[in-house]
């Protein structure tokens, strides 16, 4: 008893103060005895391939952060099914990073879930508090996979109040120079340094020269 099985039934973007995409996961319990879940932990991750004419990119997923539970945990029955809402909070800065590295492709959401829970009996005595993993139903793996074709992509994150398309792609440009730059102003900084202690070090060794040169000077006219 320590895995639940899942999967992603939708994926809406809540806007606001703290912007949001909100993943509903449908939560199946196949084990013999209800249970209650008390902790919940998740972290998103997101990859990009072309559904035409491939499966889901076999490439590192790029993390998005943890989500985090909207409401209260679900309780199930014995075999029984819930939803649990998950919020993952963006903004434009990660939507415009996501944008630029997705170039137009479909995407493949992944989640990771990791929970605790405690067993309940036919007659409502609970058992010993146990962990586990919510594995995906349709993938047979410890991540839960969600398939976003690229058209419902752009819908999703165009009903954030604070993007549109033509921004993220002009927001990203900003991004992508403004790490240019300063990888650019570090490695300036860093010859800099570099330079100031090599001429220090030349300096500094011909100090002692330079006073040996003055000394004989002096004793030269006095004598």
């Amino acid at each position: 008893m320590n895995q639940l099985t899942g999967r992603i039934e939708a994926l809406t973007a809540k806007s606001g103060f703290r912007p949001s995409l909100e993943i509903q996961l449908f939560i199946s319990n196949p084990n013999e005895s209800g249970i209650d879940l008390t902790w919940v932990s998740a972290r998103a991750a997101i990859s990009f391939f072309d559904m035409s004419s491939q499966g889901p990119s076999s490439e590192q997923p790029r993390n998005l952060g943890p989500a985090f539970p909207d409401y209260t945990l679900p309780s199930m029955a014995m075999g029984g099914k819930n939803t649990l809402v998950l919020s993952l909070q963006v903004d434009a800065s990660l939507i415009a990073q996501v944008e630029n590295e997705r170039k137009e492709l479909d995407v493949a959401l992944h989640l990771s879930v990791n929970f605790s829970a405690v067993p309940r009996t036919r007659d409502g005595s609970l058992g010993s508090p146990f962990s586990g993993t919510i594995a995906d139903e349709k993938y047979s793996g410890q991540t839960v996979v969600f398939i976003v074709p690229r058209s419902l992509w752009s819908q999703i994150i165009q009903r954030f109040s604070i993007t549109n398309l033509y921004d993220l792609k002009d927001l990203s440009k900003i991004i992508s120079e403004t790490r240019a730059a300063k990888s650019e102003a570090e490695e300036a900084a860093k010859a800099a340094q570099e330079a100031a202690k090599a001429l220090s070090m030349k300096v500094y060794r011909s100090v002692p020269i330079s006073v040996f040169r003055l000394r004989f000077f002096v004793q030269s006219f006095w004598a």
